[in-house]
């Protein structure tokens, strides 16, 4: 729209993020070397002056397109938390937070 009407396009910057909450810890999937995996986090939950959440230590990664995307969500399910319960042989027993941010 912006180049049909003679404009400059926007730049959009987009990045991702992936946790897990799990026994009340936070765990940052997307850590470089795998961390995430049987260690105690040290990651907190803040909220900036103008209202935001952010996990103050959490590994963000820039992304280009959906492969990219795609890719962060692999990695970061890989390094899930997993256990056996009676229902389900690999169940994750956490929760997860996958989040994209578009900063213009």
């Amino acid at each position: 729209e912006a180049q049909e009407a003679g404009k400059i396009p926007p730049e959009f910057k987009v990045t991702a993020q992936f946790m897990e909450l799990y026994n009340e810890e936070i765990l940052d999937l997307l850590s470089p070397s795998g961390e995430a995996k049987g260690k105690k986090s040290n990651l907190k939950i803040h909220e900036d002056a103008g209202g935001e959440i952010y996990v103050d230590g959490m590994s963000t990664e820039t992304v280009a397109d959906s492969n990219e995307v795609l890719r962060c969500l692999q990695q970061g399910a890989l390094c899930r938390t997993t256990a056996s319960t009676d229902m389900n042989a690999v169940s994750s027993r956490s929760h997860a937070l996958f989040a994209l941010k578009i900063h213009q």
